[in-house]
């Protein structure tokens, strides 16, 4: 039985950190109960329906988005901050929300040198 459940991880957003689409969606392939997919930033109403895990990237995850995730356990955002999450709803709907800190996600360095460079 356990085997048929398909657990839905969704990247919010197309062309944004492609590669953790892409890393994600290969490291998890031999999984036969775990889909990986992407939307787009407008789609996500449609997507975050059946999803188990988003991830935002540049997407923000409103209290509509929330309302209607009937699957949804878990939120996790890649880099520095959660602001672009409502944390309030998830809370009230029983969803963890998470980041994975820049420097576990090879941008920390990218930044810092961005920074320097701008100035």
């Amino acid at each position: 039985f356990l085997q048929s459940i398909i657990m839905i991880v969704l990247f919010c957003g197309k062309g944004n950190f492609q590669a953790g689409f892409d890393m994600t969606k290969e490291s998890l392939k031999d999984l036969k109960n775990i889909e990986v997919i992407q939307c787009d930033r407008e789609d996500i109403p449609i997507f975050i329906e059946s999803a188990t895990v988003v991830i935002p990237l540049m997407s923000r995850i409103t209290r509509e988005h929330i309302s209607i995730a009937r699957n949804l356990k878990l939120i996790i955002q890649y880099g520095a901050g959660v602001e672009g999450i409502d944390i309030e709803a998830a809370s009230e709907h029983g969803i963890y929300v998470s980041k994975i800190p820049s420097n576990e996600c090879s941008n920390a360095l990218s930044c810092s040198e961005h920074a320097i460079f701008l100035s």
